[in-house]
């Protein structure tokens, strides 16, 4: 009896075996009916259907990095300090602070062209551009020291228009007049303008009271979204901000821990990023950009903006 019992037990593993046998051939034939697009991976069938969706997921995820990228524009305002009296000793450490951070536009104030204390540079805001392979624009205010002297605009998007203004000074207060240098660009699908702009430094407001005004009034003329960055020589509850606050929105709208000069002891907020209309932009990041401490007297002042679609 228990020989009979080993026997029927033999027999029934030996039909078990040979039934998950015939169902792996059954399998693998099916998945090589579909045309060989099957293979086996770690005891598991992979089909070329399953890896083309695999991949179409990737690509789907990539796009939309893509997309959030292309709706959003990295901005940045520095005043490199070009007017220091021995002139920028190292142009390559500012182009450093610029690509560190990676912006798409950058507005530059205190920009000098072929004058005799950066003689060694030369063209500043076409030197800039050369070293971090940007777009520039430049925007004369005064003739100075054999050369022009004014504001400009790097962008690593194409530039597809520019303007200059000039902004001037009251007959009571002699001081320098200042420019504003306004660049085209486009991106996701949205096309805006770019500014960058420098009031008087004097320390009566008079000055400053009046570009700001000036400015709004340029501003109220333009007919597309606009992003602003300057060294308006002026802190938040100045008189002149409050002016500019009337069509601006500023990117830090607390005001609180900003200070952007000087570097070497910071305690003013004076350089800032600006933008309009609210529905065009919405601000994403804003920062003063601390590490380009020994650059120059003003730190840069950063910012993400999204752009909104229309």
């Amino acid at each position: 009896m228990k020989n009979i019992n080993e026997k029927v037990y033999l027999f029934l593993c030996l039909i078990t075996f040979f039934l998950f046998f015939l169902q792996g051939e059954v399998q693998s034939h099916s998945i090589q009916e579909k045309g060989n697009k099957c293979h086996k991976r770690s005891n598991a069938w992979i089909c070329k259907t399953d890896i083309a969706n695999l991949d179409s997921s990737v690509t789907n995820k990539q796009q939309n990095v893509a997309k959030r990228i292309s709706e959003t524009v990295a901005v940045m305002t520095y005043n490199i300090y070009g007017a220091r009296p021995n002139g920028i000793q190292n142009i390559e450490e500012i182009a450093k602070v610029i690509t560190q951070v990676n912006p798409d536009l950058v507005a530059l104030q205190e920009v000098d062209k072929y004058t005799q204390r950066n003689a060694h540079i030369g063209d500043v805001a076409k030197r800039l551009a050369e070293i971090t392979g940007m777009h520039y624009f430049f925007s004369k205010a005064i003739d100075f020291d054999g050369g022009e002297y004014g504001d400009a605009v790097l962008s690593k998007l194409p530039i597809k228009g520019t303007k200059s203004y000039m902004l001037g000074t009251t007959p009571e207060l002699p001081g320098e007049n200042r420019s504003v240098a306004r660049v085209t660009v486009e991106k996701g699908g949205t096309e805006f303008y770019f500014i960058s702009t420098h009031f008087d430094h004097l320390n009566k407001e008079t000055n400053r009271v009046k570009q700001a005004r000036d400015f709004v009034n340029i501003l109220k003329k333009l007919d597309k979204p606009v992003i602003v960055g300057g060294d308006l020589n002026d802190v938040p509850d100045s008189k002149t901000i409050s002016i500019l606050r009337e069509h601006l929105l500023f990117g830090d709208r607390n005001d609180l821990n900003s200070f952007t000069f000087p570097t070497s002891t910071p305690s003013q907020t004076i350089d800032y990023l600006m933008y309009f209309p609210n529905s065009a932009f919405r601000i994403n990041l804003y920062r003063v950009y601390t590490p380009a401490s020994i650059t120059s007297d003003h730190f840069p002042v950063i910012a993400i903006f999204k752009i909104n679609s229309k």
